[in-house]
């Protein structure tokens, strides 16, 4: 019987970066169950896929208040094999009006780019993605969505309607 893919992808990367590889796992397993028992919200859940420990899957409830409310959005995220030093990247995979995220499905937020250090971990990768929900982060837009950033900033009305047509037409 063939292992799994998920072993398959471990025993490969295992071969190619040695050690390196099998301190991400333990530590990936140990953020696991952190949060299995410890939720970040009620609103947003995360597990790493059956085909590999690098690559979770989760989902966004729009959080009660915000223009995503009613909303169910799915995400990917996926896992540097030099995790925690590099950053994990995230692919969010419902359709959104966001301008921190563009539709190729990139999310632009400073704190899992640029200020990514290795002491953060996935809680925080959930956490700043629940608080761009709550609260975009015009600052954080690099182009192609500079027009949803600029939207933001000057016709705020406009973005909040459109925001919330995208929800109700996409994620409900």
């Amino acid at each position: 019987m063939a292992a799994p893919s998920n072993q398959v992808d471990e025993e490969l990367m295992r071969m190619l970066m040695g050690s390196s590889f099998d301190e991400t796992m333990l530590r990936l397993r140990a953020e696991h169950c952190d949060l299995e028992r410890n939720e970040v919200d009620d609103c947003i859940d995360v597990q790493p896929s059956a085909e590999s420990f690098l690559v979770w899957n989760g989902v966004i409830e729009g959080p009660p208040g915000t223009l995503y409310d009613g909303g169910t959005f799915f995400f990917n995220v996926h896992i540097d094999p030099k995790y925690p030093n590099e950053p994990p990247r995230v692919e969010w995979k419902t359709r959104i009006y966001h301008c921190n995220i563009n539709r190729e499905g990139d999310v632009y937020c400073d704190a899992l780019n640029k200020n990514w250090t290795s002491a953060m971990g996935m809680r925080d990768v959930l956490e700043n993605l629940l608080d761009l929900m709550r609260r975009p982060r015009p600052g954080d837009v690099k182009q192609p969505g500079q027009y949803l950033r600029d939207e933001y900033l000057n016709n705020r009305a406009e973005y909040d309607s459109k925001a919330r047509a995208w929800t109700k037409k996409h994620a409900s």
